[in-house]
């Protein structure tokens, strides 16, 4: 009689619960998130107006202003390796669930690290000062591994606080919230490039690339305090397996527990080929824009706020579009992206600012992309818990991908550099380094029905279903 008993509390429990659930998930937004979830919303603010000022294009700048005052080589390969290295630290990311530990204080978790980030990057300005005591080699050497162990604890932060996201919104309105958190993140980078433009023609009393760059690493290091006030607990939709496992399981285990399901290997293929097709073309991007082009530093942010503000303004559609439509809106924003580097590899010095500002306005299709991946990573995180591993493991092979594409890319232009003067070579008087990006955008269309495929490929449970 009294399992009986028993037995029927708990049935009536896990009803009121799910009916619960089902009462939040036709809330609206505004309704269906936790109070604390604004303040998640602010730390994007901060950290969108710290890392535009001090980001990998600014590194670039900055090495390439070494460079220009000394004879060093290999610029090509240095430049791909200043992108491609905070990928390489990154695979370290995938070991994310054991560094975190357990769901609870997921954001506090998240302060610390990316409070870690903000001051190694703080150190960056200090190693440039050092210019004239130190070779070049030695001095960009430590730029790098600096630059590294920034992005690594960003990387888990980052990786905290989107379990935090997925233990604290159902999935009907996670899209929604990822676009409003966006939506933050875009108006502080927006505010950034701003004032970039603004005090361009400034007088620091520093290089004022080292000015951008101290000012960025406080503003992380602040934007953690709204986390360190969120909630402490793992959410209500963070589900817990049903049957706890006789014997725990290996870390190596848990961290490749995805591969196990067809849906997250299709996705992961995905962004596998994105990502390498990135790499392709990222050295090309930067020597055409920086040194084909001449855009200077402040126009760059310039662009950048232009690309932030359209996105700003889809984001407040793309959530629903998402929620609604995920998969057609993502291989929309997909086809977007492709075209702005097509467009980016037509410009030149007679047809000027036309391509150059369509570029940038193209670039507006991330927006369908940085939120629809971590909402469909979500979809894929299956019912015993391995949210966090299915984050770290997408990128940390997408990292990976992306850094051996990027060096490779890098080392060829090198050598080829070293027999052909490439800025003078032209295929039908369309310069080298602009082909190279036409080829490029055609590779990431090919791409578009990849993509489409791979999120048509619904898991079979969420980790809100019951």
């Amino acid at each position: 009689m009294g399992e009986r008993n028993l037995t029927a509390a708990i049935n009536s429990s896990s009803d009121e619960q799910t009916d619960e659930l089902a009462q939040i998930e036709t809330r609206s937004l505004k309704e269906s998130l936790p109070p604390d979830a604004r303040l998640v919303c602010w730390n994007s603010f901060l950290w969108g107006l710290g890392n535009t000022l001090v980001s990998t294009t600014l590194i670039i700048y900055i090495v390439f202003g070494l460079v220009d005052r000394s004879s060093f080589s290999w610029l090509f390969l240095t430049t791909a390796v200043i992108a491609a290295s905070p990928r390489i630290v990154g695979v370290l990311r995938a070991f994310a669930p054991k560094a975190l530990g357990g769901k609870r204080f997921m954001t506090q978790k998240a302060a610390g690290y990316l409070t870690l980030s903000g001051l190694t990057l703080s150190l960056i300005p200090f190693l440039v000062q050092l210019e004239g005591r130190l070779s070049v080699t030695v001095l960009i050497s430590c730029l790098i591994l600096l630059w590294s162990i920034h992005h690594l604890n960003q990387y888990i932060g980052t990786i905290a606080i989107n379990c935090w996201i997925g233990g604290h919104t159902p999935d009907c309105v996670r899209g929604q919230f990822y676009a409003a958190r966006n939506r933050y993140e875009l108006a502080g980078a927006m505010l950034a490039s701003g004032l970039a433009f603004y005090f361009k023609d400034y007088n620091f009393p520093i290089d004022r690339l080292l000015f951008w760059a101290w000012a960025g690493a406080a503003i992380i290091i602040l934007s953690n305090i709204p986390l360190l006030f969120c909630s402490r607990d793992a959410g209500t939709f963070e589900r817990q397996p049903e049957k706890q496992p006789e014997k725990k399981p290996s870390t190596l285990s848990t961290l490749f527990s995805p591969l196990c399901f067809k849906t997250f290997g299709m996705f992961l293929l995905y962004g596998i080929a994105f990502s390498f097709i990135n790499g392709l073309t990222q050295t090309p991007q930067y020597e055409y824009s920086i040194r084909g082009l001449k855009i200077s530093y402040e126009f760059y942010l310039f662009l950048l706020a232009i690309s932030r503000l359209g996105q700003w303004t889809i984001s407040w559609f793309i959530g629903r579009w998402l929620d609604n439509a995920l998969r057609s809106t993502m291989m929309i924003s997909q086809f977007v992206v492709a075209v702005a580097l097509f467009f980016l590899g037509v410009a030149n010095e007679n047809f000027y600012y036309v391509p150059i500002y369509l570029s940038w306005i193209c670039w507006t299709g991330y927006a369908g992309l940085n939120v629809g991946v971590p909402k469909h990573l979500h979809r894929l995180s299956y019912e015993n818990g391995a949210r966090a591993a299915t984050f770290s493991l997408y990128y940390a092979v997408g990292g990976i991908a992306y850094s051996i594409s990027l060096i490779l890319s890098g080392a060829v232009l090198d050598f080829l550099s070293f027999s052909y003067n490439l800025e003078n070579i032209t295929f039908y008087g369309i310069p080298f380094f602009a082909v190279v990006l036409i080829t490029g955008a055609f590779l990431r269309l090919l791409l578009v029905p990849l993509l489409g495929f791979a999120v048509g490929q619904k898991p079979k449970e969420t980790p809100e279903d019951n």
